[in-house]
């Protein structure tokens, strides 16, 4: 961009840029007039309503000043208002601001046309937007799991936010990068589906993904984030944030603090045993631009155990104790040391020796399933609900890939037994553990008529990949075979909680829950299948 000197009045609304680190020269923050600087402070430290009064009293108290087209545009970004926030920009001249409010503009932009045509459901504490159509699926799941995460989470936190939070829900991947200002690369290295920011809660629809996902501990995860950002200011630290929100992202179903899944229990376990582990120097500015999936899993389980540890040693009161600490510009370190009543290279010593008095294991059986973001979901096949059922485990085998779809070939023409021979060749072809192909296995027990094999086939791959979204429903579909409703209802409810879009699952529950006289939730299932169908 060419220099030029603006005049004066756009001066100061440039240099307002600077604190928001988007990009002018960080010398200009002097310049700008210090109430309209203080809102926007207030702004990025999620005190929106501090930053509302302000613009509030600057409009009232002096003539129109196009500094504050700026704070206008911000303001109503945080919002949620995208298209006043665009509005708000136009006295401004294209390309006369600085790179970083340009990509702003650009955002705004972006978010406005993205969410033009969403629509909005309210609970008690949450405004959940989403794009009309199949996402209309996941609203009462998603509202009565944000009731449930605003009260858990509050308890443990010791704050609930007074007005009502906005959750929009991406309806694909580009959406998704378009809304977040996350570039594709990061978001496709370290599978980021999920963002606070701005004071409020993006997240991409399960559908989106391949295989769905856990999308309400996502949920609960980016809500953790939001409450500490209010709870400091936005000034707790990308690392000791996310050990917060992996720690307690749980916490709505009543999980165990700090839980792990395999794959984080065996990248800890390796790096405990050979002292690489990821710094916090590294986490920093986000965790969605570490090298890779694998460094971005690490640094998760790391952190999240970091928390664990300081629970262990200052209890629920002292997170709390340290959160606010670090909003009064405690060091975050200083502020674990001294709610941990130890310095920090003690609290670092005694979270190692956690982690070798964990007993984490090193399994060889589990490897790297990545969030694969998709624009253009794939149905069902009715036919062969696991043949387009792959992972990246059997397909990075060429041999175990061939042996896999001739026992598909097989399978569909109901050679259920010789299937079954060829699968257990793909099985023994590699240490590694696919659960697509433990999916497989099943489906040909199951047409088999096998159910108590395929039961056992998939409890096993569902202890090392509990987040496969098809084992969850080719077990629900045992337990149907099998006539055990309590298990098939337990396992598809949970299913739903990964890829609430699958209509066999809708269809299914609806007839446990007409089964078993629960109108209510029968009719939810109804008005899914309708929503998924297109009948919306």
């Amino acid at each position: 961009m060419t220099a030029r000197r603006p005049g004066s009045a756009l001066a100061a609304a440039l240099a307002l840029a600077a604190t928001l680190a988007l990009g002018p020269d960080p010398g200009a923050r002097e310049a700008a007039a210090p109430t309209v600087e203080a809102a926007m402070d207030a702004l990025e430290a999620s005190r929106v309503a501090d930053a509302r009064a302000a613009l509030a009293r600057l409009e009232a108290e002096g003539p129109a000043d196009p500094s504050l087209a700026l704070l206008r545009s911000r303001l109503a970004f945080f919002e949620g208002r995208y298209a006043d926030a665009v509005a708000a920009l136009e006295p401004v001249p294209e390309g006369s601001l600085g790179p970083g409010w340009e990509g702003y503009r650009r955002l705004a932009r972006a978010t406005r046309d993205t969410t033009a045509d969403f629509v909005e459901a309210r609970s008690e504490h949450f405004r959940l937007r989403h794009a009309p159509g199949p996402d209309e699926a996941l609203v009462p799941l998603a509202l009565e799991a944000l009731e449930r995460i605003h009260d858990r989470v509050g308890d443990a936190l010791g704050y609930r936010p007074e007005g009502p939070v906005i959750v929009e829900v991406l309806p694909t991947g580009s959406a998704f990068i378009a809304c977040s200002g996350i570039d594709r690369e990061a978001v496709e290295t370290t599978g980021t589906i999920a963002l606070s920011k701005w004071d409020r809660i993006l997240l991409t629809s399960p559908r989106a993904v391949a295989r769905g996902y856990p999308w309400v501990d996502t949920l609960n995860h980016e809500y953790v984030h939001f409450v500490v950002s209010r709870l400091s200011g936005n000034q707790v630290p990308v690392w000791l944030q996310e050990g917060l929100a992996h720690f307690l992202e749980n916490r709505w179903r009543g999980g165990e603090p700090g839980e792990l899944s395999p794959y984080e229990e065996t990248l800890l376990a390796r790096a405990s045993r050979t002292g690489e582990f990821i710094t916090f120097e590294q986490m920093h500015p986000s965790m969605a631009y570490l090298p890779s999936a694998e460094a971005s899993t690490q640094a998760f389980a790391q952190v999240a155990t970091v928390v664990q540890h300081l629970a262990r040693v200052a209890g629920m009161d002292g997170i709390r104790r340290a959160i606010d600490e670090v909003a009064r510009g405690t060091d975050p370190r200083e502020a674990i040391s001294r709610v941990a009543a130890m310095p920090f290279p003690a609290f670092e010593e005694g979270w190692r020796r956690l982690l070798k008095d964990r007993g984490l294991r090193e399994i060889a059986e589990v490897g790297l399933l990545k969030a694969e973001v998709v624009d253009a979901p794939a149905d069902v096949d009715p036919k062969d609900p696991a043949g387009g059922e792959e992972d990246e485990i059997l397909k990075a085998d060429r041999g175990r890939a061939e042996f896999s779809r001739l026992g598909d070939l097989l399978r569909v023409r109901g050679r259920f037994r010789a299937s079954l021979l060829e699968y257990r060749k793909a099985e023994g072809a590699s240490p590694l553990h696919s659960p697509a192909l433990a999916n497989k296995i099943a489906r040909a027990q199951l047409g088999a008529g096998q159910y108590d094999a395929a039961r056992d086939t998939l409890r096993r791959s569902l202890d090392l990949y509990p987040q496969f979204t098809a084992t969850r429903v080719a077990l629900g579909e045992a337990f149907r075979g099998m006539k055990d409703w309590e298990g098939a209802r337990r396992e598809l409810e949970a299913s739903l909680y990964l890829n609430p879009f699958d209509p066999r699952v809708r269809s299914w529950l609806a007839q446990i829950y007409e089964q078993a006289g629960e109108a209510r939730l029968a009719a939810r299932e109804a008005a899914a299948l309708e929503a998924i169908r297109g009948g919306r």
